[in-house]
């Protein structure tokens, strides 16, 4: 059997996760092997909104896209 593939790209984490998340689960649940590539923490937009560091706008980008996908990494989509 061929190994099925979905890779995912993404401007930013928010985009896939809001925009594509159900396709993403989906997919995995059905057996595909799923690659998600960021290409950005979106840093700039929310730092310039909440007028905080962007050191600190990617350390929460980046702490919220692990949680996000621990579960799919380790097989564990629900």
């Amino acid at each position: 059997m061929k190994d099925k593939a979905m890779p995912v790209v993404s401007a930013q984490g928010a985009d896939f996760v809001w925009r594509a998340g159900g396709a993403i689960a989906l997919h995995k649940q059905n057996g595909y092997r799923v690659k998600v590539v960021c290409l950005s923490f979106g840093e700039r937009g929310v730092q310039a909104r909440r007028n905080i560091g962007i050191t600190a706008v990617r350390d929460m980008r980046y702490a919220q896209g692990y949680r996000r996908l621990t579960p799919a990494v380790t097989g564990d989509l629900a």
